[in-house]
C-alpha cells in the first residue's frame, strides 16, 4: 500500500485491489485493470495510463475514487480533495498511484503492465526534459525581433529610447 500527503499534510492510503478498481469503474467509468486500453480523452483515444499521466483532472478523480472510503470518513468532498492537491501533493499522489498500480500488476503476474507503467513514466520524463531543452534554446530577443517584423511599421527593431518630445513645454507658474 502506497501513501501520499495532501497540501494540508493529511495522509492518504492508496490501495489498488479488485474492490477499489471496481469502485473507480462504477464512479468514473475508468478501468484501472486495463491501463493499456484506450479511453476518450478530449478528441482523441489514448491509453488510460497516458491519460493518468497527462490529464491532472482525471488523475484527481481516480485518486478520489480510490480514497473515497477515507474521504467519506473524514467528510472530505471530491472538490475539497481536489483543492488539497496542489503541485507537490499531486506529484506525490501520482507517483504513489503508479507505484501502487505496478505493485498490483506485479503481484498478479502481469509483468507486461508493470513494464507499461514504467515506460510511460520514462516517456513523460524524457518529453519534459526535451521540452525544457527546447525552451532553454529559445532566443527571446530574436523571437521579439521576428514578431516586430510582422507588425506594419514595426521594423524589427526595439527602441529603448524615450519617445520624442512634442515640442511644447509644460506651463510654468509665475508667482
Amino acid at each position: 500500500m502506497h501513501q501520499f500527503k495532501d497540501s494540508e499534510s493529511t495522509q492518504w492510503q492508496l490501495s489498488v485491489t479488485l474492490g477499489s478498481a471496481k469502485r473507480v469503474r462504477e464512479l468514473l467509468g475508468v478501468d484501472l485493470l486495463n491501463p493499456d486500453q484506450p479511453v476518450k480523452d478530449g478528441a482523441a483515444d489514448r491509453p488510460l495510463i497516458t491519460c493518468l499521466d497527462t490529464d491532472l483532472l482525471m488523475l484527481c478523480d481516480v485518486l478520489y475514487a480510490l480514497c473515497k472510503p477515507q474521504a467519506d470518513e473524514r467528510e472530505v468532498t471530491d472538490e475539497q480533495f481536489g483543492a488539497r492537491l496542489g503541485g507537490d501533493a499531486i506529484l506525490a499522489a501520482h507517483h504513489a498511484l503508479f507505484a501502487e498500480m505496478a505493485d498490483f500488476f506485479r503481484g498478479a503476474g502481469r509483468r507486461d503492465l508493470v513494464t507499461l507503467i514504467t515506460k510511460q513514466m520514462a516517456i513523460v520524463e524524457a518529453g519534459i526534459t526535451a521540452a525544457e531543452n527546447k525552451i532553454n534554446q529559445l532566443d527571446t530577443d530574436q523571437l521579439v525581433a521576428e514578431a516586430m517584423d510582422l507588425i506594419p511599421g514595426g521594423g524589427g527593431k526595439l527602441s529603448t529610447s524615450s519617445p520624442a518630445s512634442s515640442g511644447s513645454d509644460p506651463p510654468t507658474s509665475t508667482a
